[in-house]
C-alpha cells in the first residue's frame, strides 16, 4: 500500500495535483468509476447515488472547481480523489489520461469512463455485473443517448447516431500500461492500448448535458471557444436546433433474453393477450 500511495504521489508531483482523499489502496476492486469535473457541483449528489450500485467506488480528478465540487463529493467509496491546483483550459485528453495513470496503480479489474452529467440506466444493474464477470473483451462499447427537453426522452435524429443512439466506449478492461494516444484533445476514442477486443453491450448511458435550450447553448458556446476552427469536430450547430423529433427512454430497454421491455406491464399485458388471440 505504501508503494501505491507513493506513487499517487509522484504522480501529483509530476501533474500539479493535490490529494483531496485516498482510501484502501491496497484493496482489490472489480470496477471503479473514473470521473473528472470542472464545477459541477449541482450534479454530484445524484451521480454518486445513480452510479454506487454499478462499481465499488470513485476515482475523481477534479480539474480545478470553485464551486466546491471536490468538497460535496461523498467519501464513502472515494478511492482516489486528487485536484488540480490551478484550471487553465480544459484538456479532455490530458485529463483522461490522468485517469488511466491512477488505473494503473490500483488493483482493480475494470474502469467505467463517465463524465458528471452522464448517467446509467438502473435497469441494467445486474447485467452489467453479470457482463463484468463473464465478458472476454478488453474494451466495451454500451449504448448512449441524449436526453432532450424531459429526462424521459432522447433525441431521435442525434448527429452520429443511429436513430438517436450512439455506441461508446466507456468499459476498460485494466492493463499494466494504459494511454490515449492521439492529436485530438476533443472527441477522441477512449482507446488506451492497441490491438485490444472490443464487444457490444445493451446497457444504457443517458446524458444529460442536452436536457434543455440553456444547458445547450452552454455547450455550444464552450465548444466554439475550445475549437473554434472546428478541428476536432465538423459542426456544433445541432446544439442549438429546437423542433426535433424525440424518444421515450424507456422505449429501449432489453430484457435477458434480448427483446424490448417496452413500457413495463403493458407490454406485459399486451403479450398476453397476443396469446390468447
Amino acid at each position: 500500500m505504501e508503494d501505491k500511495n507513493k506513487a499517487i504521489e509522484n504522480l501529483c508531483t509530476a501533474e500539479g495535483l493535490e490529494v483531496m482523499h485516498l482510501g484502501n489502496l491496497a484493496e482489490k476492486f472489480t470496477c471503479l468509476c473514473c470521473v473528472q469535473a470542472f464545477n459541477e457541483r449541482g450534479h454530484v449528489a445524484d451521480f454518486q447515488k445513480n452510479i454506487s450500485p454499478f462499481v465499488d467506488g470513485f476515482v475523481l480528478l477534479d480539474d480545478g472547481s470553485t464551486d466546491g465540487t471536490s468538497e460535496v463529493f461523498d467519501s464513502t467509496n472515494m478511492i482516489v480523489h486528487l485536484r488540480r491546483k490551478t484550471n487553465s483550459d480544459f484538456d479532455d485528453l490530458s485529463n483522461r489520461n490522468v485517469l488511466f495513470k491512477i488505473g494503473e496503480i490500483l488493483n482493480v479489474h475494470w474502469l467505467l469512463f463517465l463524465d458528471m452529467d452522464e448517467r446509467l440506466d438502473a435497469f441494467y444493474i445486474k447485467p452489467f455485473h453479470r457482463l463484468l464477470q463473464t465478458s472476454k473483451a478488453d474494451l466495451i462499447r454500451v449504448r448512449y443517448v441524449h436526453a432532450w427537453n424531459h429526462p424521459d426522452q432522447y433525441r431521435a435524429d442525434y448527429p452520429y447516431s443511429n436513430n438517436g443512439v450512439q455506441n461508446r466506449l466507456k468499459l476498460i478492461r485494466k492493463k499494466s500500461k494504459m494511454q490515449i494516444q492521439c492529436e485530438k484533445k476533443l472527441h477522441f476514442e477512449l482507446i488506451p492500448y492497441p490491438n485490444g477486443l472490443e464487444d457490444s453491450s445493451e446497457v444504457l448511458v443517458i446524458h444529460l448535458g442536452s436536457l434543455d435550450p440553456k444547458i445547450r447553448k452552454r455547450r455550444y458556446d464552450n465548444y466554439k471557444k475550445l475549437d473554434p476552427k472546428g478541428a476536432f469536430q465538423s459542426s456544433y450547430d445541432h446544439l442549438l436546433d429546437s423542433d426535433v423529433p424525440t424518444k421515450n427512454i424507456i422505449d429501449l430497454r432489453i430484457n435477458e433474453i434480448g427483446e424490448k421491455t417496452g413500457r413495463g406491464i403493458k407490454s406485459i399485458l399486451s403479450r398476453l393477450q397476443n396469446l390468447f388471440r
